[in-house]
């Protein structure tokens, strides 16, 4: 799904539980509410805006299929469970993050795990239900 290039807010909930397979958000999005598309369990790929500075609240939790991330850069904050119990294997966080709260990246896909140099925050059970998870590398 390729949202229209003049979209700047997404409410919450606005496509929670639904159908959707891939979304490419356009870079004029400045906010997504919360839970904006958990539970989307056909969910496999988000492009992120470039104008997304912090994702909200459970905007993606349980979307079961969820591999991939593109991250842009800009993005400063993912709030809490923001990416809780999705399997993602494909993504890079970007330098410009600053804040990753508590229930993130719980159960990804991964063997390694790369926090950006400018991390001011790691929050609680951060790489939880992890088995993979076998490195964590924080800086380059």
């Amino acid at each position: 799904m390729k949202l229209p290039s003049s979209i700047s807010i997404i409410g919450d909930y606005a496509f929670f539980n639904n159908s959707i397979g891939e979304i490419d958000l356009p870079d004029s999005l400045q906010l997504l509410g919360e839970n904006v598309f958990g539970y989307c369990e056909k969910l496999k790929k988000v492009v992120l805006s470039k104008g997304l500075k912090r994702i909200k609240n459970d905007t993606f939790r349980e979307c079961f299929s969820l591999t991939e991330v593109v991250f842009k850069e800009g993005l400063e904050v993912i709030e809490r469970g923001a990416f809780d119990h999705c399997p993602l294997t494909d993504f890079t966080l970007p330098i410009s993050l600053r804040i990753i709260e508590g229930r993130n990246f719980t159960k990804i896909n991964r063997e390694d795990f790369t926090i950006p140099d400018n991390i001011e925050s790691i929050g609680y059970e951060l790489f939880c239900e992890n088995r993979n998870l076998k490195k964590i590398i924080f800086g380059k």
